[in-house]
């Protein structure tokens, strides 16, 4: 009962990121493909870091980006 109850937080637990790239899907594909040119295309990144850390550079800069002409756009008196 108990490694029922583990399995099913641990579900929920992976889904709750795979949710939340749905809402921005070009933030998600753009990490996903990343990802998996390093794994599958043999590719070297800069500074010889594996693919999963250079697929956060893209995921924590591309909404920041996109999120300040909003932000300006609100800033300024209409």
């Amino acid at each position: 009962m108990l490694g029922n109850a583990a399995g099913l937080s641990l579900t929920l637990i992976a889904m709750a990121p795979m949710a939340q790239m749905w809402g921005l899907p070009y933030i998600g594909i753009v990490g996903l493909g990343i990802a998996v040119l390093g794994f599958f295309g043999k590719r070297k990144f800069p500074f010889g870091l594996p693919p999963l850390l250079n697929r956060l550079a893209p995921r924590l800069l591309l909404p920041a980006v996109l999120t300040i002409p909003l932000l300006l756009a609100r800033a300024t008196p209409q």
